[in-house]
């Protein structure tokens, strides 16, 4: 099964959710100022399979995150969806990534591994304050 469908994989990560769409806090995240995935509740691998309310939906979130964001980080910022293996999707369930960036963060290849990062439960909450 699907990391994303398995609710119980995300429950600790969510920070906001709309009818067909949950944001959550990166588990293993690209930067600490702030990498956010959107995710559609039903699975999805590719964004043409979605239904058009689903899509509304998603893209409704996707600008309210980014608006949110601004709000405490006024930086550079990354949204993108990788579909395919080739395009470095690792996980096959559609989803955008909000990764919040800064001058210097050696970040140049996000595909390129590298030590793994965990966020703190802090965090989560602070930034589902952040995100309300």
């Amino acid at each position: 099964m699907c990391i994303f469908c398995e609710k119980k994989n995300v429950n600790t990560y969510i920070v906001k959710e709309s009818l067909f769409a949950r944001v959550i806090c990166s588990r293993d995240p690209i930067t600490e100022n702030g990498h956010f995935l959107i995710i559609p509740k039903r699975h999805h691998e590719k964004l043409s399979s979605l239904r058009i309310w689903e899509m509304i939906d998603l893209l409704l979130m996707l600008i309210r995150v980014y608006m949110k964001v601004n709000t405490f980080h006024s930086g550079a910022k990354n949204l993108l969806i990788n579909e395919g293996l080739v395009a470095g999707q690792t996980v096959k369930h559609l989803h955008w990534h909000v990764i919040c960036r800064e001058e210097g963060d050696d970040i140049e290849n996000m595909h390129k591994k590298k030590p793994k990062k965990t966020i703190a439960a802090e965090q989560i909450a602070t930034f589902r304050s952040l995100l309300d």
